[in-house]
Parts: structure tokens; sequence; C-alpha cells
């Protein structure tokens, strides 16, 4: 990104997906060009960003609603700050709710495609979850990818999602319609094109207003994988 940035000559940047930071943020000011962020947030700039802390409680507190307890999560390995906000998100779902956390529920495979947000690393953090005693009866994972190679796990295992193990995800991805699998939608079509509009309208000096920091809470989209009621 770095030596991306440095090259200079853009006439717009929509970057997603990249925690800014102060050295990102002056080489972007360094462009001299507009520059509208997804997924982050600076001062500075128009941002568009998830509150991934609100998406990962209330999808955990879903789970609670339905009576359970024991709920794992599938992280990644990596410490991102996403990865961060929706443990944190995780921990306050039980705190509120008089659970004690438990970190030896939080669960992450050893794969590495995708910064472990991949089928292989939430078949293998299921595996180990599964092992847990007493089990946990309900599992949150930060993607839908993970969720869907844990779901997997949890077949392979002779279990059933969700008479054994509810299951819930992140992203809402079009297979976790098909699927049945609970997730948070983050609306990423919608937010993109407003995005693009706000870039398009800096570009051609149609809007002079002040940047646009708006924080999106994603939607608990309620599916058959996590609404077997205990």
């Amino acid at each position: 990104l770095m030596n991306f940035l440095k090259r200079g000559a853009v006439d717009g940047l929509l970057l997603a997906g990249v925690d800014v930071n102060e050295e990102i943020a002056q080489e972007l000011h360094a462009l001299h060009a507009p520059v509208v962020l997804i997924s982050s947030q600076w001062p500075d700039f128009d941002s568009f960003y998830w509150d991934d802390v609100a998406g990962a409680r209330q999808a955990v507190e879903h789970l609670i609603e339905q009576g359970h307890r024991r709920i794992g999560m599938i992280q990644t390995n990596t410490g991102s700050p996403l990865q961060k906000r929706r443990v944190q998100g995780y921990r306050d779902a039980l705190e509120n709710a008089g659970i004690p956390f438990d970190p030896t529920l939080l669960a992450s495979g050893t794969t590495e495609k995708h910064a472990g947000f991949s089928e292989e690393a939430g078949y293998e953090a299921m595996e180990y979850l599964l092992q847990i005693d007493p089990p946990v009866t309900a599992v949150f994972a930060s993607s839908d990818v993970q969720a869907i190679g844990a779901w997997k796990a949890i077949i392979d295992a002779g279990k059933k999602v969700p008479d054994d193990i509810a299951l819930v995800g992140y992203d809402d991805i079009k297979t976790s319609t098909y699927i049945g699998l609970t997730s948070m939608a983050q609306d990423m079509q919608a937010i993109g094109q407003q995005a693009t509009d706000i870039l398009l309208q800096r570009m051609e000096g149609t809007r002079s207003e002040p940047p646009v920091a708006r924080r999106i809470i994603p939607r608990l989209q309620v599916r058959r994988s996590s609404i077997f009621k205990r």
C-alpha cells in the first residue's frame, strides 16, 4: 500500500479495508486528491466505517437470548484491529449478561489463507471447540466463511446445527442465505455506492462540505442456524 501511495498521480482514491494510521494518513494527504475511506476512519477524510464492537455484541446477544451460556468464538490469530473489535463485542455481550469470559472458548485455525478468514481455519477452530468439556452449545464466527467451515466440522463430528450447536457468522454473504446461516449484514453494496458518490462529487468539485464520518451498525439476519430454543 505504501509503495502505491508514494507513486501519487491519482485523481481520487477509494480506500477500503485498511486501518489508517498517522503514517498512512500523511501519504494520503500527499496525494493532493480526494480520498474516501471504507471500513476505517480518519478526521480529515470522508469515512464510512462499521461498528464491529456493536455488531459482534448483537450477534452474541442473540445467542444468549436463545438460552446459550457456553458460547465459543472463532477468531483469527492475526491480532488485527478489526478482530480485536469483534472479540471486544463478544466479551461485552457476555459481561452484560453476567456470563464470565472464558478465554479457552476463543478459537482460531492454523491455516493462514485469507488471514485466517477461511473455511479451513473455521473448520480447524471448530475442531478445537468440539473437544471442550463442558461443551459449547453455540458459536459466533468472525466471518461467514469461517462459519461455513465450522458447520462442516460440526456435521463431520456427527452433530447438528442448530440442535446441538447454534451458529452465527458475520458479513452476510450470499451463500449464508442459501444455507440458512444467521449472520450480521453490513450492506456493503449500498455503502460502497454512497462512498463512490461522495468521491465523485469531491473530484468534480460539487461537494465542499466538511468530511463525513458515517458509523454503520450491522444488522442481524436471523436464519435457521441459530433459532433452536433450549
